[in-house]
C-alpha cells in the first residue's frame, strides 16, 4: 500500500509540475532578421483593446485562457493584406509557461507573429517590441524594402543566421554578439553570399561550420 500510494503521489506531482508550467517557456535568441524571415506576417499597429478569454472553470493554471488583442494597424510590412487604420484581433496564449505574453494597450509595437489556421498569434518567443525600443538601424531594415532592408534580403535568401551561417553566424553562447549583432547588423546579399553588414563593431567568431565540435573563439574588431 505504501508503494501505491508513493506513486500515486509521484504520478500527481508530475502532472501538476506539467500542468502549471514550472519548467517555463524558454526561448532561444534569434536575429531580428531571422524572426522577420520566418514571421507569417509583419505589421506596426497601436494597441486598443486587450480582452482575457478564460478557459474552463477547472483551467487553474490558464493553460486554455486567451488574450486577444485589438490593434490599430499603422503601417502593413509582410504578409497581413489590410487596409492602414483598419482593425486586426491578435492572440497569445494566456499561460506564460506557454510562451504567453501581454501587450499595453495605448502602445506602439512592431509585430511579428505567426497564423495557426485562420487565428493570427503572437508569443514570447516572437519578435515584438515597442517602437521606443528599437534602435535607428533596425527601425531602418524593418520600415524600408531596398537592398538594406529585413524584406529584400529575406527574399533574397539571407535567412541562416545561426551557429552554423557561413556568411552571418550567430552564436547563441556569445551574449554581446548577439546583443550588438541584433540592435545593429543586416545579413546582407552581397555577390551571390549573405554576410553581414554594419557589424564593424561587434564581436565576431571564428567559426567552422562544417564541423560542429569545432570551438568558436572570440575575437574583436
Amino acid at each position: 500500500m505504501n508503494r501505491l500510494m508513493l506513486l500515486v503521489n509521484t504520478l500527481l506531482i508530475v502532472i501538476t509540475w506539467t500542468a502549471n508550467g514550472v519548467h517555463g517557456c524558454s526561448c532561444f535568441p534569434q536575429h531580428p532578421q531571422s524572426q522577420f524571415c520566418s514571421a507569417d506576417f509583419v505589421f506596426y499597429g497601436k494597441v486598443l483593446k486587450e480582452q482575457v478569454k478564460k478557459g474552463p472553470s477547472g483551467d487553474m493554471y490558464d493553460n486554455e485562457t486567451v488574450r486577444k488583442y485589438t490593434i490599430q494597424v499603422l503601417h502593413t510590412i509582410k504578409g497581413l493584406f489590410i487596409r492602414v487604420d483598419r482593425e486586426v484581433v491578435v492572440q497569445s496564449p494566456g499561460n506564460g509557461a506557454l510562451c504567453g505574453m501581454t501587450l499595453q494597450v495605448g502602445e506602439q509595437y512592431v509585430i511579428m507573429g505567426h497564423r495557426d489556421g485562420r487565428k493570427k498569434m503572437i508569443r514570447s518567443c516572437d519578435f515584438v517590441k515597442k517602437t521606443s525600443s528599437l534602435s535607428f538601424e533596425q527601425m531602418f531594415y524593418i520600415f524600408t524594402t531596398g537592398p538594406y532592408s529585413y524584406l529584400k534580403n529575406c527574399k533574397d535568401g539571407c535567412n541562416d543566421i545561426s551557429d552554423y551561417s557561413r556568411g552571418c553566424h550567430f552564436s547563441h553562447d556569445n551574449y554581446f554578439a548577439i546583443d550588438c549583432l541584433s540592435g545593429s547588423a543586416l545579413c546582407r546579399k552581397d555577390k551571390n553570399v549573405c554576410k553581414w553588414y554594419n557589424n564593424d563593431n561587434c564581436p565576431s567568431l571564428t567559426y567552422r561550420p562544417n564541423n560542429p565540435t569545432t570551438t568558436a573563439e572570440t575575437s574583436y574588431t
